[in-house]
């Protein structure tokens, strides 16, 4: 949701060319993730593994704050995925997504 007002407020800009800018947001650990979603849903299975993704701690997102004028400030973390997974269980009571069986491949 965060992306997409993002992405919809870049589209709006009349531009006389193209640039590229980093989107910033919220910056948290796999672990600080899984914990968040097991706060949410506390009966899932939620792990983790020990290797740490290869990617930066933070990006800087300050250019296209800048250009979209404020307009691409996101929400909490905990917030985006408490919604993300009241949207998932709606679109599952729903019959619109599947859920495997842990184990299937």
């Amino acid at each position: 949701e965060d992306a997409a007002a993002c992405f919809i407020a870049a589209a709006r800009l009349e531009m006389a060319s193209a640039v590229v800018h980093n989107m910033s947001g919220p910056s948290a650990s796999i672990a600080d993730v899984a914990n968040m979603i097991s706060s949410v849903l506390p009966d899932a299975l939620v792990t983790v593994g020990d290797e740490p993704l290869l990617l930066p701690d933070r990006i800087d997102g300050s250019g296209l704050d800048q250009l979209l004028d404020g307009a691409s400030q996101q929400r909490p973390l905990i917030e985006g995925i408490t919604d993300s997974i009241a949207e998932f269980s709606r679109l599952i009571d729903a019959g619109l997504v599947n859920v495997p069986e842990v184990g299937d491949s």
